[in-house]
């Protein structure tokens, strides 16, 4: 074949791209949807126009978020083996996020706990 001679890729077609796993796609908004919560900022401004929502309120919300990727995202990826369906990337990345949020979140309640243990923050609601 020469340089100059083009190759017709018309009949040529691409194979169909498999369905998204619903569960994978949860995996992910759940996970990211903890961060957007909690450390983002949704929740100090709501608590700013409201007056109403509190940070660890939205804390716990998106603890509860983070805990909820996790199982989510590896029964996505369970799916994904069985079914062949597409959202590998979303299922991992649900698990990463919720991951990391959880465990950022109880390394924060620790030295939290530790401080006051240690006398060096008083929470107002333990006087």
């Amino acid at each position: 074949m020469k340089m100059d001679e083009t190759t017709d890729l018309a009949g040529i077609e691409t194979p169909p791209e498999p369905p998204m796993n619903d569960l994978a796609l949860m995996a992910f908004l759940v996970g990211v949807g903890g961060w957007v919560l909690g450390v983002i900022g949704i929740c100090p401004i709501a608590a700013a126009f409201t007056g109403g929502f509190s940070v660890p309120g939205c804390t716990s919300i998106s603890f509860i978020a983070w805990i909820t990727a996790i199982p989510l995202g590896y029964l996505a990826r369970k799916q994904l083996k069985e079914r062949g369906e597409g959202g590998d990337h979303l299922a991992r990345w649900g698990i990463i996020s919720g991951a990391v949020g959880l465990s950022l979140t109880i390394l924060l309640f620790c030295a939290v706990f530790a401080a006051v243990m240690a006398g060096t923050v008083a929470l107002p609601f333990l006087d």
